[in-house]
C-alpha cells in the first residue's frame, strides 16, 4: 500500500477508512448494495473476515517455537515431536483448528468426541496450508518428513507424488538438504 510522501500526511489505513466512508455515503452506492441479496453480502464479509483471521494465524507458523518454521540444518533432525508440534499448532491457530475440526465432523453425529481421531489429519492440513502460505519460512516439517521417507528407502516417484500433494518438499530439495546434513556429519551417507 502506498505510504504518504508528505511529512504530516495520513497513514494508509486512515486514507482507506476515509475512502470507504466516502463511498458508502453516496446514496446510489448504498441503493445498489441493497439490491444484492443480503445473505450474499453478509456471507462475503464474514468469509473475508474469517480468511483474514486465518491468514494471520497461518503467519504465526513461521515462529520457530511452533515447529513449522524454516528448516535449519543446524538443528537436530532426530527429534521430530509430531504430537508436540500438533498441540503448538492448535494453540497458535485455534480458529483454523476449530474450523477444520468442524468441517471434518462426522455426517452422522457420534456420542464420542471424534476430534481426537482426526488430530493427525487436521495437523497435516495445517502443515500443507502453512507451506503453501509461506513456502520458504514454513518448510521444516515437509523437509524433515521428506528426509525421513528418503532415509527409509521410499522411491523418488513416491516422494514426487507426495510433493505434488503438498505433503513434503520436492525430491531435489530433500537431496540438497540431505547433502548439507551429510557434510555436517548429522546423517550417514
Amino acid at each position: 500500500m502506498a505510504q504518504p510522501e508528505e511529512k504530516n500526511a495520513r497513514s494508509a489505513a486512515y486514507r482507506t477508512q476515509k475512502l470507504s466512508e466516502a463511498i458508502y455515503e453516496q446514496k446510489e452506492v448504498v441503493t445498489e448494495l441493497h439490491k444484492i441479496p443480503e445473505t450474499e453480502t453478509t456471507e462475503s464479509v464474514r468469509t473475508s473476515q474469517l480468511v483474514a483471521h486465518i491468514r494471520s494465524e497461518l503467519s504465526q507458523f513461521g515462529n520457530p517455537a511452533i515447529g513449522l518454521a524454516q528448516f535449519d540444518t543446524e538443528e537436530s533432525v532426530d527429534q521430530l515431536d509430531i504430537p508436540g508440534i500438533a498441540s503448538r499448532v492448535q494453540v497458535a491457530a485455534p480458529r483454523l483448528w476449530a474450523l477444520l475440526v468442524s468441517i471434518m465432523a462426522q455426517q452422522h453425529p457420534s456420542a464420542r468426541d471424534t476430534s481426537k481421531d482426526f488430530q493427525g489429519s487436521v495437523f497435516m492440513i495445517c502443515v500443507i496450508l502453512a507451506s503453501a502460505f509461506a513456502p520458504r519460512t514454513c518448510n521444516k516439517f515437509p523437509v524433515l518428513l521428506g528426509l525421513h521417507l528418503h532415509s527409509m528407502g521410499v522411491k523418488r516417484r513416491t516422494i514426487n507424488l507426495l510433493y505434488g500433494l503438498g505433503v513434503i518438499a520436492n525430491y531435489m530439495t530433500i537431496m540438497r538438504r540431505r547433502d548439507e546434513l551429510v557434510k555436517l556429519g548429522k546423517v550417514a551417507q
